[in-house]
């Protein structure tokens, strides 16, 4: 439990959703990086949804996460549920 921060690179336009929330929007620019989100989360099992759009040329996703531990990196594999598409941390 506690704050963390999230950030999108995306080289068109992508929104993180947390738990039916938007906490990160990357519209189409020049620049891949969007402003970082910051939310509060409880213990256990969170939904995360992107939207993304691909408007041509190359093809860039990653999302960041800054933990309350202070761990900043993309996010691990081992802490996401692709088939429910549930953060598990």
């Amino acid at each position: 439990a506690g704050a963390y921060v999230f950030r999108l690179e995306a080289d068109d336009s992508a929104t993180l959703w947390l738990d039916g929330r938007p906490v990160v929007e990357n519209t189409v620019s020049r620049t891949s990086q969007g402003q970082p989100g910051v939310v509060r989360l409880s213990e256990g099992s969170h939904d995360i949804r992107i939207d993304y759009v691909q408007l041509g040329g190359g093809a860039e996703l990653r999302v960041w996460w800054t933990t309350p531990r202070g761990y900043e990196g993309l996010i691990p594999p081992a802490d996401l549920t692709p088939a429910t598409g549930m953060l598990s941390r």
